[in-house]
């Protein structure tokens, strides 16, 4: 029997191993945030900033430009044994100054609602939201 998502986000095969877990807790907002590490907050502070310096400079370039998300979760995230949550990596690009002309979300977990509306979306993205749900062969 797989295991169900509110026991984990991820895929089963038929001996019952999970490829992958993340834990989730409700939000301020009444929906779901990926609890993660300190570490998140500053990866996150990291890729933002490489979108932003991306974007800035080649918004002129390259005008159509596409931002792809395989981990995308469902754009919140809340710090582990705490309250303080931060936005994860697809509202950050969705709120960059010079926005990716096209975005592309995955998520795995066909269930997990993903966070919308998104936050002043440049009229000109379309945004995606893909659901996937992974198994072996």
């Amino acid at each position: 029997m797989p295991v169900s998502s509110t026991d984990c986000v991820g895929a089963t095969v038929s001996t019952e191993t999970i490829l992958w877990a993340s834990e989730y807790r409700i939000a301020s907002d009444g929906l779901p945030a990926r609890e993660s590490g300190d570490w998140a907050k500053e990866k996150l502070y990291y890729a933002e900033r490489y979108m932003s310096i991306f974007n800035g400079a080649m918004h002129r370039k390259w005008p159509s430009r596409l931002y792809v998300d395989l981990l995308a979760g469902c754009g919140r995230n809340i710090l582990r044994n705490s309250d303080d949550e931060f936005d994860g990596s697809p509202l950050r690009a969705a709120k960059l100054d010079h926005q990716f002309s096209e975005m592309l979300f995955v998520e795995h977990d066909a269930g997990l609602p993903v966070k919308a509306p998104i936050p002043n979306p440049n009229p000109k993205s379309l945004i995606f939201n893909v659901r996937l749900r992974w198994e072996l062969c």
